[in-house]
């Protein structure tokens, strides 16, 4: 996966802006968290990215480091954090355009929607009481896999019901 050059150096500034205003240190380890953070195009778990890491740039960082500044990622509306299955994910997000997921509450499927739509409605909400930050919208649901398999065992229960019933 390539790193879009000029996508890192927005990302870069807009994090070195964050950690000069709040006093913290400008790390290597957090240069390169953000590298391959702007490099993975999907949403990644923790364990994910520090095999990316590992794999891709040679470059070791425990997991504490990685959820810390993801942490600090978050704060600077660089990455979103995403608690829609069974463990948290995250996305790299350099602009703050409209998100839309159907999460399958069965297998954990997630799927990207893409519907200009719904990302034009999110856009445009606007309340006098809360400020939007990053618009993410998840509809949970099943997939085709696990509702067709979900109806299939209901058929095969009905079955052995019927069955159960006239052997009695």
């Amino acid at each position: 996966m390539e790193v879009k050059e000029e996508t890192f150096k927005m990302a870069l500034d807009k994090l070195n802006a964050y950690l000069e205003l709040y006093q913290h240190r400008k790390t290597q380890e957090r240069e390169e968290i953000l590298r391959a953070v702007c490099s993975i195009d999907t949403a990644f778990s923790i364990d994910e990215l520090a095999h990316f890491m590992q794999e891709q740039s040679k470059f070791l960082v425990s997991r504490a480091t990685l959820f810390n500044t993801l942490e600090i990622f978050e704060k600077v509306c660089l990455v979103i954090k995403h608690g829609m299955s069974r463990e948290v994910r995250y996305e790299f997000t350099p602009t703050r355009k409209p998100l839309v997921y159907f999460v399958c509450d069965s297998c954990g499927l997630i799927h990207k929607f893409n519907r200009t739509e719904v990302t034009d409605f999110l856009d445009g909400v606007r309340s006098y009481q809360f400020t939007v930050r990053q618009p993410v919208l998840y509809l949970h649901g099943l997939c085709k896999r696990c509702e067709r398999a979900m109806k299939r065992k209901e058929r095969q229960l009905r079955s052995i019901a019927k069955t159960k019933l006239k052997s009695k």
